[in-house]
């Protein structure tokens, strides 16, 4: 039996194990997702061949091949800036981590991270905590350590084209004006971003303290990440 290798296909394979129970917004989104992954894997592949060197010639009337440009859209791989992720959002068992997960498992690019949106939090704070204690501590901190919040969004982007975060949701202050300027730099650099909540980007955050300086932070969201919602009454726990 052949081992699924797209979101729709791995899907459609617990469905048909009964694994998984018929969902068509469930498979809609598969499909967005898989095209998603189909075009970040195509540009691994052709980073991946720019790398190689032209083979050695066997011959006198052989000459080095090079891999043509034109085998691409333009003269390099498509670049992340060019995608939109994905923010999936729905109740509480509606499947919207098993399509993420599923997304990640089929990316072939090692520069993916898939983490908990809590312990991404977590992790951001100490890294931040860690740049302005070194800062502090050294006297003279250089331009860009005056800002570490891009310096954390830097060092990130630099070791995760693709980011999924599980379970996306803001509720703090504090939290909401670091995510606003760590956002803005990652997705500026090209993270892809893949996202599950169980809100829609809309009201994320709804009612918190100064609300409206973070609306900003929610369109960069929307314009880099198609809003999908899943769910169709069954809890698929």
């Amino acid at each position: 039996m052949t081992t699924p290798t797209t979101v729709t296909s791995i899907l459609k394979s617990g469905i048909a194990q009964n694994l998984y129970t018929h969902s068509p917004s469930q498979l809609k989104a598969s499909k967005y997702l898989t095209s998603l992954a189909n075009i970040l894997n195509a540009r691994h592949e052709a980073s991946q061949l720019l790398k190689l060197p032209p083979p050695p010639p066997q011959g006198a009337f052989l000459r080095p091949r090079r891999v043509s440009p034109s085998f691409f859209p333009s003269s390099s791989p498509p670049g992340p800036r060019r995608l939109r992720g994905a923010f999936i959002h729905g109740p509480v068992g509606s499947g919207k981590t098993l399509l993420m997960d599923a997304f990640h498992a089929t990316l072939r690019t090692t520069k993916k991270r898939r983490v908990h949106f809590h312990e991404f939090l977590q992790s951001v704070h100490k890294e931040i905590h860690a740049l302005r204690t070194s800062a502090y501590a050294e006297g003279s901190p250089s331009p860009r350590r005056h800002d570490p919040i891009a310096s954390v969004g830097l060092a990130w982007s630099r070791s995760a084209e693709v980011l999924c975060l599980d379970e996306f949701q803001v509720t703090d202050v504090f939290d909401a004006l670091m995510l606003s300027s760590l956002l803005r730099n990652m997705l500026d650099e090209g993270v892809v971003l893949v996202c599950t909540s169980n809100r829609e980007v809309g009201r994320l955050y709804e009612g918190g303290v100064n609300y409206e300086y973070f609306r900003p932070t929610l369109d960069r969201i929307r314009a880099h990440a198609k809003e999908i919602e899943v769910g169709d009454g069954t809890d698929h726990r």
